[in-house]
């Protein structure tokens, strides 16, 4: 039986990571750990909702890196209101490249982005799939600038581009 997303999400702040605030309406949150700059996780989907083989196995990886300290685990509990994505931020995630796969095991469509090491995230269908890309890219970068963190630039052109 698969876990809860919820769980997941216990387990990421038991650990000391933070969320990040929320972009945009969708149900993907972005996770840094304050200590380890490089464990960061997008995990997506309510909290009500069966966890995808793949984003049990993201959150094992990520939490096999060092525990937080006491203050970091307080500070990972305050909760965060999502805020929109703006026109501009969504312009700038859809720069970015997706591959999307359909995986069977997961029964989705498996999205990453080979500029942004470790985000991952799903949609039922392909263009679901697009439209949690894009709004997980643009979580994605929203939580790298928020943490102080450089954002790695898009290595493919867009159509059109000079």
């Amino acid at each position: 039986m698969p876990r809860k997303v919820r769980q997941l999400k216990a387990d990421l702040r038991r650990a000391g990571f933070i969320e990040r605030p929320r972009r945009g309406k969708g149900s993907q949150g972005y996770w840094e750990h304050p200590d380890v700059p490089e464990a960061r996780v997008l995990l997506s989907g309510h909290d009500g909702d069966d966890a995808q083989p793949y984003q049990e196995r993201q959150v094992r990886a990520v939490l096999a890196r060092p525990r937080a300290s006491a203050r970091t685990r307080a500070a990972a509990m305050s909760a965060h209101e999502p805020a929109p994505i703006t026109p501009a931020e969504l312009a700038e995630a859809r720069r970015y490249s997706l591959l999307i796969a359909r995986s069977e095991e997961d029964g989705a469509y498996l999205v990453t982005v080979p500029e942004l090491p470790g985000l991952m995230t799903h949609g039922r269908t392909h263009e679901e799939a697009v439209t949690m890309g894009e709004e997980a890219v643009a979580t994605w970068l929203a939580g790298l600038r928020a943490g102080g963190h450089p954002v790695p630039p898009p290595r493919l052109a867009t159509a059109g581009a000079a």
